[in-house]
């Protein structure tokens, strides 16, 4: 956040010569782009989904028979500034050290700008 302090000095016959003194101060939030990271977590391929089994079994039960297999994982989606440093290797420490568990999950990111486009 910016801090701006605007001092103005007006005289006038009004205040007998003197000098009136107004301050504002001004408080601006930086203006900094925002990128949206868009990510996926998966259960590996491997690993049985018993929450996936139980759905579709729930699914099967509701006459949706159709339903071959569900696996289920998380959507997240997090602001970051553009144009960080080293950007894609602090979104890849981030998953491994908590959006996802690496040793039992898969991630995926899409990292894309506020304008619209992919960064």
């Amino acid at each position: 956040m910016i801090k701006l302090k605007l001092e103005l000095k007006i005289e006038n016959e009004k205040t007998n010569g003197g000098v009136l003194k107004i301050i504002m101060e001004v408080e601006k939030k930086r203006e900094n782009r925002m990128a949206q990271v868009k990510v996926r977590v998966m259960l590996k391929p491997s690993l049985l989904d018993a929450q996936g089994r139980v759905v579709q079994d729930a699914l099967h039960s509701l006459g949706y028979g159709e339903v071959g297999g569900v696996r289920i994982g998380k959507y997240l989606e997090l602001e970051i500034e553009e144009g960080l440093e080293n950007q894609d290797a602090r979104i890849r420490e981030m998953c491994d050290k908590l959006l996802a568990n690496p040793v039992i999950e898969n991630y995926t990111y899409e990292l894309v700008s506020t304008t619209g486009g992919k960064v």
